[in-house]
């Protein structure tokens, strides 16, 4: 009887799957008591990005769920650099910009660019880099802020108009990339939003990303965590907090006299105002004021009501 060979064949070793099994969730929605005043919502930058990116990239929103992590042997799994960047940083949303304002904005992209050297006119819209992307932000601000001497916008720190600088006697620096503008002082903002880490961010959003780092740049606060205290958060980029209207309504303690009104209101919630107090004229009592001696106005009763309220008083 003859023996079985025994195959010497090995099964091919199956890579790991970038499912939705394996990937793990992202962070929920950050709940903090002073951002939340200002902001509609609260996120962390990898939710943020993966919120903005369509449904049919699949690929692309596995890649950022576990860009920095570590869970998963991939070559798609990136420093852990940029994962504490993703996972960090907290993002302000305010109300989305309109269809319109989108098209305006890619109108005004291709101006920016045609207003460049020739080797940066070159590039079409959709592939400009990050560094790019922030100068365009800049001289887009400076743009709509055309009545104010400088947006309050964190990213247009340390810059100003030439025409502006010139008459102001300001050492003229032309800032590289940003037609019509110049740097009087560096802005650590500008070159944290610059660095690597934002590069290969944008180069991980793939197509379309361009415009998803315009919306965070332009229309969201961006705050970065600080190493002493506890949920203390220093603003990177946006405008400042100062500049914002609440979007909600910080809650109050009730004073005595409200709760009072409310409970002998008989089911009534609404509380009366200035404007419901009614003066009707004809029964408002108009006299000319009593004169003493010296032609001076005297104050308080009249002699006539003076002596009617000591005959009462004695007469009790």
């Amino acid at each position: 009887m003859k023996r079985k060979r025994k195959s010497t064949v090995t099964a091919p070793t199956k890579h790991p799957r970038l499912d939705a099994a394996t990937v793990s969730s992202p962070p929920a929605e950050r709940d903090h008591p002073v951002l939340r005043c200002y902001y509609s919502s609260v996120l962390p930058l990898r939710q943020y990005v993966l919120s903005k990116l369509p449904s049919l990239a699949k690929t692309r929103k596995q890649v950022l769920s576990v860009a920095g992590r570590g869970e998963i042997n991939n070559e798609n799994v990136e420093p852990d650099e940029l994962g504490e960047t993703l996972d960090s940083l907290l993002v302000g949303v305010r109300d989305a910009p309109s269809k319109g304002e989108e098209e305006a904005r890619s109108q005004e992209l291709v101006t920016f660019s045609q207003q460049l050297s020739e080797s940066a006119s070159a590039l079409a819209p959709a592939s400009f880099h990050q560094s790019e992307i922030v100068d365009f932000v800049i001289w887009l601000l400076f743009k709509r802020h055309a009545a104010l001497p400088k947006p309050p916008h964190l990213l247009c720190n340390g810059f100003q108009r030439a025409s502006a600088a010139g008459q102001n006697g300001m050492p003229l620096s032309i800032a590289p990339g940003i037609p019509g503008l110049i740097a009087t002082h560096p802005n650590s903002h500008v070159e944290t939003v610059k660095n690597p880490v934002w590069s290969k961010l944008l180069e991980m959003l793939g197509e379309g990303g361009d415009h998803i780092m315009l919306h965070l740049l332009l229309d969201c606060g961006i705050f970065k965590p600080v190493d002493s205290g506890r949920g203390n958060y220093v603003q990177l980029s946006g405008f400042p907090l100062s500049s914002l209207k609440s979007v909600k309504d910080i809650p109050k303690p009730p004073h005595p006299k409200s709760v009072a009104q409310k409970q002998t209101a008989k089911g009534k919630n609404k509380l009366n105002k200035l404007t419901d107090i009614k003066f009707v004229r004809s029964r408002m009592l108009y006299a000319r004021p009593a004169l003493n001696p010296k032609g001076n106005v005297r104050f308080g009763l009249g002699h006539i009501r003076e002596c009617l309220s000591i005959f009462l008083v004695s007469r009790i």
